[in-house]
């Protein structure tokens, strides 16, 4: 079993918090957006996309580096486009152009041939409204969202090939089997959190150790031979950030969620 797949994805099979704080950050949700497509027959919003993963992608056709940058974004879109991932079903492309004319716009469409459905510009330029509300100050820029709309990571440029790799762990992952399968119920309170949470098992922990990682797959923290119905997580000296927790029992995986650090 490859960890690193496993915790990288668990965030997308798991119900988002029923409070969530809307901003920029990595576990923030991702404000919405709601624009006229190429050719003005519909506006299309981001929130329309939930249920998907999504790369939120700022561009233009006038942008040298973004136009280097399509082509990874096509066979990308292509490869994925249509992959289950846990409960997020397939990944989709939410494209905000930076372009001051229509015909610019749609020529830069066709010619890279971006063949996705969410296309979308106030044609405003570096006076997009998209764009001062995602505080985009250069192009190409992205986010990348999991099923509910919340930011899970960000800057995924093809050249690095970050986008394929955590995509192709997400197609990967088991941890959407493992929620199903699993008959304890665990709970998180609170989460977020700024300096300690505590975790809670109708059953009981039997010597189970729990790990927390990072979004890069790094292991960060681990508490072994926990017993009884309850474990408390410390801070300590993590920054604030999205991580991701794995409960394992006997080798097996009996439990993994998201965990976001806060400042007060």
């Amino acid at each position: 079993m490859k960890k690193i797949s496993a915790i990288l994805i668990c965030i997308f099979f798991f119900t988002t918090l029923k409070s969530q704080t809307i901003g920029l950050n990595i576990g923030n949700q991702a404000p919405d957006l709601n624009y006229w497509n190429q050719d003005s027959t519909m506006q299309i919003a981001l929130s329309s996309l939930r249920g998907k993963i999504v790369l939120v992608d700022f561009w233009a056709s006038w942008c040298g580096g973004c136009r280097i940058e399509n082509p990874y974004l096509v066979s990308t879109y292509k490869k994925y486009k249509n992959i289950q991932f846990g409960t997020a079903n397939g990944f989709e492309i939410y494209s905000v152009s930076l372009d001051y004319t229509r015909t610019n716009w749609v020529a830069a469409i066709n010619h890279d041939s971006l063949d996705w459905h969410s296309q979308v510009s106030d044609l405003s330029g570096w006076n997009s409204q998209a764009a001062q509300i995602y505080s985009v100050n250069s192009i190409p820029s992205n986010f990348l969202l999991d099923e509910n709309g919340i930011i899970i990571g960000m800057n995924y440029y093809g050249y690095n090939g970050r986008l394929d790799t955590t995509l192709s762990n997400l197609s990967n992952s088991t941890a959407g089997i493992l929620k199903k399968e699993q008959n304890n119920l665990i709970t998180i309170s609170p989460n977020p959190f700024s300096s300690q949470t505590v975790l809670q098992t109708n059953n009981l922990f039997n010597n189970a150790i729990l790990m927390i990682y990072n979004l890069q797959g790094k292991q960060l923290k681990q508490i072994k031979n926990i017993y009884g119905k309850s474990v408390s997580v410390d801070r300590d000296n993590l920054p604030a950030g999205l991580y991701f927790l794995q409960f394992m029992e006997n080798n097996k995986i009996i439990f993994a969620d998201k965990l976001i650090i806060i400042d007060n």
